[in-house]
């Protein structure tokens, strides 16, 4: 499996600005997730309350909906290469100022929401800027690529994050992840121009044409249905993400009676794992397959893990009967390995989804399409999320998760209709 994705990436290999872009890719999503698992389990620990834990997603994920659709605009109008430099150079200096309070989480909540802010300006860019550095029949290479990278270093800044902090304290990780910032800002610094215009814009002048770009990227969604679906079905999935996020804490506590910081053992590692599985099963899936067949597919399995979850503990008792072995052994087994496949599957989903909005999108519109999306996760994002949260300090968390698996799966069967009308346009 390893030595398949590395195939995909030799396939790249001798594009150097792609590895360039790529190499910032992994260093600056790393340090994110290895401050975010460090402060999730902080704000949890110092609270010990799931609707903080909300709070605490929902401040980095407000920025995008207040901010996402505007940063995807001036994604499209400023040097990508600049706002890809700029922004890790920002974010490297942001992230210090959690150390001057660790304790308060209103400093954390605060500081969070200003690293989130300057992130939507580097989204956007980010993702318009793979089409233009990769050929067209690579693009889903590159694509699953990227994906798997950002699960990855999901997987390794989450499974550092523990071990970094038990050595220096919260704060190691925190220092790691702003070396981590700028040295991604080097390698950004390293790319060519990216979409040079014919001439300068002021920044007074880009913001009187704001409003007039993001109608004409809101009507580039609406006329084109493969980008329409793309952006629904990664919306879905993100939702999915984000409430599973405030979810975990209270599951691995709870439910299979570990320490926090034993998430990235039995949780986080075996999705990566499954990540990596989905990456090279999509290459070879679009190819025999059509996208909403791939995608609907991916989205039942991953609705049917989820759910799985929530019934982990009678699923391990039955099997505990049935085969004398032990419950608690038999928990973890059984959410290893849903976790797996749900990576799997949501790694299908998003990759298929992005190819689709790269391939059907002009490169003039994809920042502010890119904008949409992130605006678009966390507008659907900020109910569930709160709700998930509040509904843990009421009702087991294995009943919301059972709640989760089967939404997603209703999702699943909504959808189908969009699908096959996506694949006909």
């Amino acid at each position: 499996m390893l030595r398949q994705f590395l195939r995909l990436v030799r396939e790249l290999e001798p594009n150097r600005h792609f590895l360039k872009l790529w190499l910032s890719q992994a260093l600056s999503l790393t340090a994110f997730n290895m401050v975010n698992f460090t402060l999730l389990i902080r704000v949890f620990e110092l609270t010990g309350s799931a609707t903080m834990v909300s709070l605490f997603v929902l401040s980095f994920g407000l920025p995008s909906l207040l901010f996402g659709a505007v940063a995807g605009v001036f994604a499209d109008r400023w040097h990508r290469r600049s706002v890809l430099i700029v922004t890790n150079v920002l974010r490297a200096g942001l992230v210090l100022l959690y150390l001057t309070d660790l304790s308060s989480v209103p400093v954390l909540l605060a500081v969070t929401f200003a690293v989130s802010t300057v992130t939507q300006f580097f989204t956007p860019a980010e993702g318009a800027a793979i089409p233009e550095l990769v050929e067209p029949k690579r693009l889903v290479a590159a694509n699953a690529v990227f994906i798997v990278t950002m699960f990855a270093s999901f997987v390794v800044g989450y499974g550092l994050a523990g071990p970094v902090a038990q050595i220096g304290g919260d704060s190691l990780p925190i220092a790691v992840a702003a070396g981590s910032f700028s040295i991604a800002a080097l390698a950004c610094a390293m790319l060519p121009p990216l979409h040079q215009r014919m001439r300068k814009v002021a920044l007074r002048d880009a913001y009187r044409s704001v409003l007039r770009d993001l109608k004409a990227g809101l009507a580039v969604i609406r006329k084109t249905p493969l980008v329409r679906y793309g952006l629904l079905q990664m919306t879905a999935v993100w939702t999915v993400i984000g409430v599973v996020m405030v979810l975990l804490p209270a599951y691995v506590g709870e439910v299979l009676g570990a320490n926090l910081r034993e998430v990235s053992r039995i949780v986080i590692l075996p999705v990566g794992v499954g990540m990596l599985a989905g990456g090279v099963a999509l290459h070879r899936a679009r190819r025999q397959f059509p996208v909403r067949a791939v995608v609907t597919g991916a989205l039942l399995t991953a609705g049917a893990m989820v759910a799985l979850l929530g019934q982990v503990e009678p699923a391990a008792a039955a099997l505990a009967r049935a085969t004398d072995g032990n419950a608690a052994a038999l928990r973890e087994g059984i959410t290893s390995a849903s976790a797996t496949v749900l990576g799997l599957s949501i790694s299908m989903v998003m990759i298929a989804s992005q190819t689709l909005i790269h391939e059907q999108t002009e490169r003039a519109m994809r920042g502010r399409v890119f904008g949409f999306l992130g605006m678009s996760v966390n507008a659907a994002n900020t109910v569930p999320v709160l709700l998930a949260g509040a509904l843990v300090d009421f009702y087991a968390v294995t009943s919301v998760v059972t709640a989760l698996g089967v939404l997603l799966l209703f999702w699943a069967v909504v959808s189908l209709p969009a699908g096959r009308a996506a694949g006909r346009a």
